[in-house]
């Protein structure tokens, strides 16, 4: 299991998702930013092991990103398919 202590609050995986996909992606976009510039930071310090957390809340991020956008996709259609 993925732990998510001291993460910025932008990238908290406990808040609440907004409901409106628009909103839901900007909050995702701004998660994984937030984590690309504390990664950076805590590497300029030499603090591996939090940085490894921030990298295992980006993956986190990124895959529930990509679950939205997947689900916002419509089902293509029988002759889209091929059939």
């Amino acid at each position: 299991m993925t732990r998510f202590t001291s993460l910025p609050f932008a990238a908290d995986p406990r808040r609440a998702v907004p409901t409106h996909p628009g909103a839901r992606l900007d909050a995702i976009e701004t998660a994984l930013c937030v984590l690309g510039e504390e990664s950076e930071r805590l590497q300029r310090l030499g603090l591996e092991g939090p940085r490894d957390r921030c990298r295992e809340a980006r993956r986190f991020w990124g895959f529930v990103g990509a679950l939205y956008v997947l689900a916002e996709r419509p089902s293509p259609t029988p002759r889209e398919r091929g059939w």
